[in-house]
């Protein structure tokens, strides 16, 4: 789906061969027929890229023009903020299987619902995703 759930994918393909996911979409094997949906666990959100982004932006800004004080409180910071990192507990977080098996379930329906266009109509209003392969012509 577009945009990708947070999580990415449900299941993990198994791609087999150089263009498997074209043989897929040929066959019909896209779906498949009892998929066993597991939890997922995902990192929780943290302001620390941006405070690294932050700080090291100044940091270099210091380092390039000489500015001692400001490139010494910057590193100080980054040093601060990745010592703080280590004390932190429960960094991750779990997404239940009944919430992905939702999501792609009914991701999976619509895909079975929208009907195929051809390669012509492909840039027209009446595309909306799905490709219309050889087999199903």
């Amino acid at each position: 789906p577009a945009p990708a759930p947070e999580w990415n994918f449900a299941l993990l393909p198994q791609v087999e061969d150089r263009d498997d996911f074209t043989r897929m979409k040929e066959t019909g094997r896209l779906d498949p027929e009892t998929p066993s949906y597991e939890d997922i666990e995902l990192p929780q959100n943290s302001v620390q890229g941006m405070g690294y982004a932050v700080f090291g932006t100044m940091l270099g800004f210091g380092l390039v023009w000489h500015i001692w004080w400001l490139a010494a409180a910057s590193l100080v910071a980054c040093i601060v903020l990745m010592i703080g990192r280590s004390f932190q507990t429960g960094t991750t977080r779990l997404v239940p299987a009944k919430e992905i098996a939702r999501a792609d379930r009914a991701f999976r329906a619509l895909r079975r619902a929208t009907p195929p266009v051809g390669r012509l109509e492909e840039t027209g209003p009446q595309n909306r995703g799905r490709a219309l392969v050889e087999a199903e012509a």
